[in-house]
């Protein structure tokens, strides 16, 4: 068996002091400390670049993401602008209609000589107050019709 003053002897020396050793030992502990300071930094630095640019991709992708919705509604919006002028379009011409047969009663009416000229007066006005109330419509629903 070896002696413990046998295994301290074989520890190699470096020939500096107490004194010195410590110094030297106290000088490459505020060497680590530094380059664990710039570490830190660089480590800093890299993670907000690369923060920056995940950030830039979460940018454009929310940008296409609303451009497209913005696309999915303007479609939409275009197909029921069509489908209201269409309606409105039919609904004109079911109430032209409706005020051409009206008109070929009211004529049929006219012809009977047993109304008076107040009922014929009567009608008459009835009969303008439906064509100026449905051209105000008409007029309004192209009005309100973008591109008509």
């Amino acid at each position: 068996m070896k002696s413990a003053a046998a295994a301290v002897a074989k520890v190699p020396k470096s020939g500096l002091r107490k004194k010195e050793a410590r110094e030297e030992v106290q000088k490459l502990q505020k060497n680590i400390m530094a380059l664990q300071t710039v570490k830190k930094f660089v480590k800093s630095y890299y993670d907000n670049s690369f923060l920056v640019f995940k950030d830039d991709d979460a940018r454009h992708l929310m940008a296409e993401t609303a451009l497209k919705s913005c696309q999915e509604a303007l479609i939409e919006l275009q197909e029921k602008h069509k489908r209201s002028l269409d309606e409105t379009i039919i609904e004109a011409k079911r109430e032209l209609q409706l005020l051409k047969k009206n008109k070929e009663k009211h004529f049929e009416t006219s012809s009977n000589p047993s109304l008076g000229v107040a009922e014929m007066a009567n009608k008459i006005d009835g009969l303008v107050n439906k064509v100026i109330s449905l051209k105000n419509a008409v007029s309004s629903q192209i009005a309100m019709l973008p591109g008509v």
